[in-house]
């Protein structure tokens, strides 16, 4: 009995002779751990504080805001379905949007903004429990990274859907290396849950989980753990099968969607990419580059060299996800043959941010002099993100609104307002309110969404704009003013504006059209005004540049020769 006691404290105490090697381990890091939470704390504090600012500062809601709002809050669900063709997020976002306005919260722009700042929140949140679910402890580096990104928290806060998607990703991400690590049947079962509110949310989750599933189930495989691998499958039929409704908008959208097809290949993608990781400079993407390369270089290295099986596949794991996650992401930009803006890449900065934690986290290990490097970059980096991340957040997201208020008061009943391009169209129709007749060019009708179908029929059209142009007549003769919204582009003295190319429409079809039609209009309006001046408008402070319009106010009429 007492040897069998002497071995069970054998177990549980280390030997005498390897006790003073962990204290002076101890010793030499032993300012480091807290130092590393305490910064955590600290940052995830200043990236609370941005958040708030952009929260009170961004205004209005701006086009594709207001567009998923109204999809959302559709009079039914059949319209709400209907509708759903002409945006790119599953049901799940436009569901939470319709809870909100149920609860009462939507009656300001405030109030639905409030939504979007509690996800950016919940963000942080999922990038530390995904942080300790790989045991990479406080999320410094993603922290700076991503948390601290500008474009993260802007359209991370938007009620576009971006941020909402990012969660569940997080998330999924998360519960599926919980459940490859321990699969027990609570574990599947959250990882199950996880994947249908990660597809049910964000289309590129799909995207990510099909990377995750082909290098986990690879490594099952291999160690022929054929259950959990018959479980993840399953999971991923599960996931495909609630994906299957969707069919019914792909469908939809393939009748009109052509034309916004674009040459595009991954050195434009990578362009588009390096301006969303370039926070703090034009030069901040390779910041980035470096960082991924060495800590998936390392992280290889490891899963290589490791004698831990546990730390092996830890390694293989992350590694895997990274190189698969990002082949299959540009895959996917390539397949949709569109043009894309920076808020686009939240997804695979998210997922890379995650990786570069988890791998410097194991770079640096216990070893205190590499832990204290860590800690100096990450402050680094937080002191070249602080001014740009201040700067961005305290930018409204439009002006619309207004606009909008200042046409309430000039313009007259008998007047018109001329928005062109058309989609900030379906801005001014959420913000306006006065009695002046107002419409887009070319004339779309009432915009509750970008109706790029409506659009698409007007290439066809041998005069699209000639009613609308016919409007602006007939008001300027009547001796009243045409208030023009957005710009137009206007020829130089003996220039002709030209004409559109004709159908059938091809890559790059839109930009064509809409410069055409704006110089025609543009001519017409210089032919024929005698008086055009622009519009004073109140100082609204910076003002995203997405949606940044300006007024311009003509009147008078004049005959032209022929």
């Amino acid at each position: 009995m007492k040897k069998k006691n002497a071995r069970a404290a054998a177990r549980r105490e280390p030997s005498q002779k390897s006790r003073p090697e962990g204290r002076s381990a101890r010793s030499k890091g032993r300012l480091t751990p807290p130092a590393e939470w305490i910064t955590a704390i600290v940052l995830t504090g200043l990236i609370i504080g941005f958040h708030v600012v952009f929260l009170t500062h961004a205004g209005g809601l701006w086009r594709d805001e207001v567009q998923i709002f109204n999809i959302s809050t559709a009079p039914t669900f059949a319209s709400q379905w209907q509708l759903n063709e002409h945006d790119t997020f599953p049901l799940l976002w436009q569901f939470t949007l319709r809870a909100w306005k149920l609860l009462g919260l939507t009656g300001s722009d405030f109030g639905i903004r409030f939504l979007g700042f509690l996800v950016g929140l919940a963000i942080l949140g999922m990038l530390w429990y995904t942080s300790a679910q790989f045991g990479a402890g406080p999320p410094l580096a993603a922290l700076v990274l991503f948390g601290m990104s500008p474009v993260a928290i802007i359209y991370g806060d938007s009620v576009r859907g971006y941020g909402f998607g990012i969660v569940w990703l997080l998330f999924m991400t998360a519960r599926l290396w919980k459940m490859f690590r321990e699969p027990t049947a609570w574990n599947v079962g959250w990882a199950a849950l996880a994947v249908l509110l990660a597809v049910q949310s964000f289309y590129f989750s799909v995207v990510f989980f099909a990377a995750i599933w082909m290098v986990a189930t690879g490594m099952l495989l291999y160690r022929r753990d054929w259950r959990t691998a018959s479980a993840l499958t399953g999971i991923g039929v599960l996931a495909a099968v609630s994906m299957t409704p969707y069919f019914d908008v792909l469908r939809r959208q393939l009748k009109w969607h052509d034309f916004l097809h674009d040459n595009v290949s991954v050195s434009f993608f990578l362009s588009i990419l390096a301006q969303a990781t370039d926070t703090a400079g034009k030069w901040f993407h390779w910041i980035w580059a470096a960082l991924l390369i060495l800590t998936v270089g390392f992280m290889a290295l490891r899963a290589l060299r490791s004698e831990s099986n546990r730390d092996r596949e830890r390694m293989t794991f992350v590694v895997g996800m990274a190189v698969a996650g990002t082949i299959l992401f540009f895959a996917f930009l390539l397949w949709r043959h569109q043009a894309t803006q920076i808020w686009y890449y939240l997804a695979i900065m998210a997922l890379w941010a995650v990786v570069m934690d988890i791998g410097l986290s194991r770079l640096v290990g216990k070893n205190g002099p590499g832990r204290l490097a860590r800690l100096g970059l990450v402050g680094l980096i937080a002191a070249l993100t602080i001014g740009p991340a201040w700067r961005s957040t305290r930018a409204r997201m439009t002006n619309a609104d207004g606009v909008a208020r200042q046409l309430e008061e000039k313009a007259g009943r008998d007047d018109l307002i001329l928005v062109t391009p058309w989609w900030p169209g379906v801005t001014f129709a959420r913000y306006y309110q006065g009695q002046t007749p107002w419409t887009t060019m070319p004339d779309l009708g009432s915009l509750t969404v970008q109706r790029f179908d409506l659009f698409r029929e007007k290439l066809f059209d041998p005069q699209p704009i000639q009613p609308v142009l016919d409007r602006v007549a007939k008001t300027l003769q009547g001796g009243h003013r045409v208030w023009i919204v957005g710009g137009l582009q206007f020829p130089k003295p003996g220039e002709q504006p030209g004409t559109a190319p004709p159908p059938p429409v091809g890559p790059l079809a839109q930009e064509p059209y809409l410069t055409v039609w704006s110089r025609q209009a543009g001519y017409f309006i210089q032919s024929h005004v005698t008086k055009a001046e622009v519009v004073q408008l109140p100082d609204a402070g910076p003002v995203s540049g997405y949606e940044n319009l300006g007024v311009i106010m003509v009147e008078g009429w004049r005959e032209t020769a022929g």
